[in-house]
């Protein structure tokens, strides 16, 4: 087990951590160290990973302290005098006898903390179970710090911290003296074997609607159950507002409209909102009011953003960065909405040339940008596209000079002259699921091709307050023009600026790989996608998931290079995901991986590196299971439409 020195310990990675960081250090080494020393040395089932379990939590997420082989003696003999300096004098003199180490005051053991053990009996720990309770206690920080942060300031909320007598990572919120509301997420104990949130008043109390209150301290609502929703996260945080909103009548929080509910309602006190978005505007390029509306049949909160087909070019937004948010929305928010086609409708007919009817600083409009709330640099958005169709029946591809695979460009200059500029128009069966190519030159020569409907841009503000045009690809996401950003599609994107500032446009009915002649059969498009955050997580490239594969692409020139910064990303996942060396891992993925070319027309050349799911070994879900939770909402939402 690694050694940690005082008073800068080193995170798992051996980076110094200070501040809040360490702060959370001192959580984990409570977890991992002094609740092992207060419990019996069996091994843990993974079905009841309570109370014998050790987690490492930093910054919000949280890494595995492997404990195989230790023994409570050993451990006492690591920490000694170190633990008192981290974790402080407080946690008593009881367990520091039982640690071997002095710590000061008196320590209350709770009436379900189990008996010590042999201290030089091997601790043996499941891993299942050390992994499944990682992921609680991380998720549990994140709900407890969002119900703090819908408090605005009142309430008195005490710091978020670990509570050695029964091992909850929890707070309190102090009303009014002598009245005090618990808040927390416990791994379970002698009242509940599962893990389960908690609210509820210090006293007798209870405020509210009766049926609230399930458990003799308050109301939980355990681990399984919130999993059953389908969005833990979510339901998560409306347990714990609700438990807010029951006691509103004590505390000092009662956020105006807000009533009770029933349970895991997709009423929720926002942890932040768009400056510029507090309340649904008319933004550029909707033609009305975005409308919101929480399905009563439904645990997640359904933004419509309509767009106007018609609007002047002019005012839709061409950039990744540098435009002001729409409107906001929650994570875990299904959002249903349009995108122009790249031409802005302009090419109509075969007798439209884009050279001739668009105006080049007006092309690819995007749809957005959409402030996420709570989206903080170093987290990781998650676009689950559940639905993307053909707002027209028909689609349009051209040559335009100069740009395209086989052609001289700007950049790769040549002598010649430019290609023939001719207009393609596709008719679109929605019903067949089928896209017609004719032939321009030769009468009489059609080829139907499967409907394949993507997005070739996505992507969210770039780093450094860059503003980068929606023609280019980059780690921000962007132009990428792959034909894997299709319906079922999980799109993974790194937060660079706060909310997000997501966005996403040029529809294709289809595209082959590579698009060689730069233009796919672009069209406009009706889309549903599902939004959600995974917090302290950041990703340094687009990645995309789908229900057998992994995905992970690189944008660069020349094309190697976009190949291998693809191909580099995914050994860093498949290392990460498989808990492999990075050199095994490159040896995996040299075997097993294919590399579609997404793009080689755009300022950037896009390479995409795609491995099959079964043939990772005991792969941990990515994203902490984000796309299968997405996958889940966005099939009732569809279901219920």
């Amino acid at each position: 087990m690694p050694r940690v020195s005082p008073p800068a310990p080193l995170d798992s990675t051996g980076r110094r951590v200070t501040g809040s960081a360490q702060q959370q250090l001192r959580r984990s080494i409570v977890a991992a160290l002094v609740f092992t020393g207060t419990v019996a040395s069996t091994s843990v089932s993974s079905s009841s990973p309570s109370r014998r379990n050790m987690v490492h939590e930093i910054s919000g997420g949280a890494t595995i302290v492997a404990l195989a082989g230790a023994t409570i003696a050993g451990l006492a003999a690591l920490v000694g005098a170190g633990l008192a300096a981290l974790v402080g004098a407080d946690l008593g003199a009881d367990l520091g006898a039982e640690l071997g180490a002095e710590l000061g005051a008196a320590f209350s053991v709770g009436p379900d903390t189990r008996a010590l053990g042999d201290a030089d009996e091997p601790l043996v720990v499941d891993r299942a179970a050390l992994h499944r309770l990682a992921a609680w206690y991380a998720l549990g920080a994140q709900l407890v710090d969002s119900a703090l942060a819908g408090l605005d300031g009142s309430g008195y909320p005490a710091t978020v911290q670990l509570w050695p007598e029964h091992f909850d990572l929890g707070t309190h919120v102090a009303a009014s003296p002598g009245f005090r509301v618990n808040l927390g997420a416990s791994p379970g104990d002698g009242y509940c074997d599962e893990p389960y949130l908690y609210a509820g008043p210090w006293g007798d109390e209870r405020a509210g609607d009766p049926a609230f209150w399930n458990a003799p301290f308050g109301a939980t609502a355990s681990e399984p159950a919130l999993a059953a929703t389908g969005d833990a996260g979510r339901a998560g945080r409306e347990f714990l507002a609700r438990g807010l909103r029951v006691l509103a009548g004590q505390l000092a929080y009662d956020p105006p409209g807000r009533t009770c509910a029933p349970a895991y309602s997709s009423e929720e006190p926002a942890s932040r909102a768009a400056p510029s978005a507090a309340a649904p505007t008319s933004a550029p390029g909707t033609g009305g009011t975005s409308v919101t509306t929480h399905e009563a049949e439904s645990a997640h909160e359904v933004v419509r953003h309509p767009v106007d087909f018609d609007s002047d070019p002019s005012a839709m937004v061409y950039t990744f960065g540098g435009a002001a948010p729409v409107r906001s929305v929650r994570p875990g928010s299904v959002l249903e909405t349009s995108t122009l086609d790249c031409f802005c409708g302009r090419v109509r007919s075969v007798h439209d040339l884009a050279s001739e009817v668009c105006d080049p600083r007006y092309l690819n409009p995007q749809t957005g940008p959409f402030y996420v709330d709570g989206a903080r640099p170093g987290d990781t958005l998650a676009v689950h596209f559940a639905r993307i169709e053909p707002h027209e029946a028909w689609g349009a591809s051209t040559t335009v000079p100069f740009f395209g695979s086989l052609t001289a460009t700007p950049a790769t200059a040549m002598l010649h002259r430019a290609l023939p500029e001719l207009t393609w128009i596709y008719a679109i069966d929605r019903d067949a699921r089928l896209v017609r190519y004719e032939a321009r030159e030769r009468s009489g020569v059609t080829v139907d091709l499967p409907l394949d409907p993507m997005h070739g841009t996505v992507g969210v503000a770039p780093a450094l307050g860059e503003v980068r045009s929606s023609l280019a690809p980059g780690d921000w996401g962007g132009n990428l023009d792959t034909p894997e950003m299709r319906a079922g599609t999980t799109c993974y994107l790194g937060v660079n600026v706060e909310g997000a500032l997501f966005s996403f446009g040029d529809g294709h009915a289809r595209q082959g790989e590579g698009e060689t002649c730069g233009v796919a059969v672009e069209t406009a498009m009706d889309s549903t996608v599902v939004v959600d955050l995974v917090t302290s997580d950041p990703t340094p490239w687009p990645r995309l998931e789908d229900d057998d594969h992994l995905m992970t692409t690189g944008s660069a020139r020349p094309l190697e290079d976009a190949f291998r910064i693809a191909h580099v990303q995914m050994v860093r996942w498949v290392a990460e995901l498989c808990e492999l060396s990075e050199m095994d891992a490159y040896q995996l993925v040299s075997q097993i991986a294919r590399t579609p070319v997404a793009n080689v027309v755009d300022t950037s050349y896009t390479v995409v590196a795609k491995v099959a799911k079964a043939h990772l070994p005991a792969m941990r879900p990515a994203a902490g299971g984000a796309h299968a939770r997405l996958r889940a909402i966005a099939a009732r939402h569809l279901a219920s439409r």
